[in-house]
């Protein structure tokens, strides 16, 4: 019983609200409840953007994993708008194309092109890393587009909630005779501010929401342009290929190594300590200890 008077109570402070002069008090509900349908409108546009963005990241994930060549899809002209993950990746590809062969626009051979071109040099690694970083920061300006306005909608349905409070409780109070009159004019003041907060609560509510969705969301493309450098700069630039050559070649001559003398090919140096605690049937073979020869210094020059 008690919530139902409360209820009509609330219901007959917006009523006298609604009762006010044409300004501020028609005004500011119109604005408000304005307001109202654009935030439910971006809230729900906003959702379904999120859904549909997830949606073509996986489609486009599954693409690029069954392509046989790390410029295929590029070559293929598959194109699919809206996926932060696709929006990486092409602006790298046409970087990389344009880097090896001159031009950006694909073209049939496009793979069998770029096997035959020499491998990037570190300025033009640099120009790659630069291009899949501009096609991160556009992926992420996107995920943002719409947030500003659910701020907006708080701020300015709660500034129009207090002005028709601060207007009505002002006139109202100006022209009361007496202290009955004081708490209508009082109701109808509160009922700005509660229509207000009606207004406002999806919208700030929203906002913190799509904060922690757009959160992971961006973490999880923090990582697809990581792997995505990674990937390029290993298939086409110079200095990656030189890596691999050279630990190929340090892996080769380990390898001589530990047949010739069985220690890995790196010097082994013993501790003194070890060699004493050895035991009584092991012999101390001072020829065979080595010494650090930085050690070896630090002594000669104590002495």
């Amino acid at each position: 019983m008690s919530g139902l008077l409360f209820s009509l109570s609330l219901v007959g402070s917006v009523q006298s609200a609604l009762d006010q002069p044409v300004f501020p008090g028609k005004v500011a509900m119109w604005l408000l409840f304005m307001l109202s349908i654009v935030s439910w409108v971006m809230i729900i546009s906003k959702g379904l953007n999120l859904r549909g963005t997830r949606i073509r990241d996986l489609r486009f994930g599954k693409k690029l994993r069954a392509s046989r060549a790390t410029l295929e899809v590029f070559e293929d002209g598959w194109k699919i708008d809206g996926s932060g993950h696709y929006q990486i990746y092409v602006s790298g590809a046409r970087e990389t194309v344009f880097q090896l062969l001159g031009f950006r626009e694909r073209c049939e051979g496009l793979v069998e092109m770029v096997k035959e071109a020499a491998p990037l040099n570190e300025t033009q690694a640099r120009s790659l890393r630069y291009a899949f970083r501009t096609g991160f920061r556009e992926a992420q300006i996107r995920l943002d587009q719409g947030m500003a306005g659910f701020r907006f909608i708080g701020i300015a349905s709660i500034l129009l909630g207090l002005i028709g409070f601060v207007w009505t409780l002002m006139s109202g109070l100006d022209g009361a005779r007496e202290a009955s009159e004081v708490l209508p004019i009082l109701g109808s003041s509160l009922g700005f501010v509660m229509v207000a907060l009606m207004v406002a609560t999806p919208a700030i509510i929203a906002r913190s929401a799509f904060a922690m969705i757009l959160r992971g969301r961006k973490q999880e493309l923090r990582r697809f342009h990581d792997d995505l450098v990674k990937l390029f700069e290993g298939k086409f630039c110079a200095h990656s290929a030189n890596a691999e050559r050279s630990s190929y070649v340090e892996g080769a001559h380990d390898s001589d190594d530990d047949e010739s003398s069985g220690t890995g090919g790196k010097k082994q140096y013993h501790s003194i300590r070890e060699r004493l605690l050895s035991g009584p049937s092991e012999p101390l073979n001072l020829d065979e200890i080595q010494i650090n020869p930085i050690a070896r210094q630090a002594g000669a020059r104590a002495h």
